[in-house]
């Protein structure tokens, strides 16, 4: 059976639960060129060595053509980049290049094999900004996929990201092609959109869950009725700060008194697992 597209994947999640969705924006790589597009390095037996001047395209030509074309939210928050192969290592690159421009970012079967400067690159440009990256790759990529991947992925929760905002799966069956990538695409775009504070991808409310008063002035009450082990609170304000994050209790009580007016998002989260995300609404 042939995976669903990009465009049909975008399509069924929005039929079923994201009532947002989002601008796809392809880019067509230079065919003879795509080494070099995609890597800000140079391989000597493959080329590379234009990755900045086609991310600086992307980030001062083509976003802005799109945001000023289209009904966008331009914010960093509601911007992301995705890719496979190559596409993943220049993906990757952009969003620790720019983490003013993407707050998220989809890296498949990223080719930091390319370049050993890659890791030196990481090492060097810590996070600065909350960012989501979701990792792919399969387990019958080649020798070195999975464990580049998995040691780049140590790196990063070394230079200032947490695991809540990586996202790492190797898949038993995966393979480098594109019936893998569009597989797990919906997966990936859910993951790194399904951020409450983002107001995309809202996950429906569970039955495990009561969440009261809403509207609060003085205190807001949690009320979980499923497993609390690893449970994790976290409190958005209305520009999508994080304002509270801490693990969930029995009966959880948050003093909302000094919250300044305005429509707050709350999301309940496991070992990095959205199992809830809601609104709640603050006056005075």
């Amino acid at each position: 059976m042939r995976a669903n597209g990009k465009d049909e994947t975008l399509h069924d999640l929005q039929a079923e639960e994201d009532d947002y969705g989002a601008i796809v924006v392809g880019i067509d790589n230079g065919g003879a060129l795509r080494l070099d597009e995609y890597s800000p390095w140079i391989n000597a037996n493959y080329g590379g060595g234009d990755g900045d001047e086609y991310i600086d395209f992307l980030v001062q030509t083509l976003k802005p053509y799109i945001d000023s074309t289209y009904r966008t939210l331009p914010d960093r928050e509601h911007t992301g980049i995705m890719g496979s192969s190559m596409g993943g290592l220049i993906s990757f690159y952009a969003a620790l290049q720019y983490q003013d421009v993407f707050g998220r970012a989809g890296i498949f079967s990223p080719s930091f094999w390319f370049s050993s400067e890659v890791f030196d690159f990481a090492q060097t440009h810590p996070k600065t900004h909350p960012t989501r990256l979701s990792f792919l790759a399969g387990a019958l990529e080649g020798t070195t996929m999975v464990s580049n991947m998995q040691a780049m992925r140590d790196l990063l929760l070394t230079t200032g990201f947490s695991a809540d905002e990586i996202n790492y799966k190797v898949a038993a069956d995966g393979q480098h092609s594109e019936w893998f990538w569009a597989r797990e695409f919906g997966a990936a775009y859910t993951w790194l959109f399904a951020d409450p504070a983002l107001g995309i991808a809202h996950l429906p409310p569970s039955a495990l869950t009561h969440i009261f008063p809403s509207p609060t002035d003085s205190a807001l009450r949690i009320d979980w009725k499923g497993d609390l082990r690893q449970m994790k609170l976290s409190l958005y304000d209305p520009a999508g700060r994080l304002v509270v994050q801490q693990p969930l209790t029995p009966s959880q009580t948050l003093d909302t008194r000094a919250m300044p007016t305005g429509i707050y998002f709350i999301r309940l989260s496991k070992n990095g697992i959205v199992q809830y995300s809601g609104r709640v609404a603050v006056v005075h």
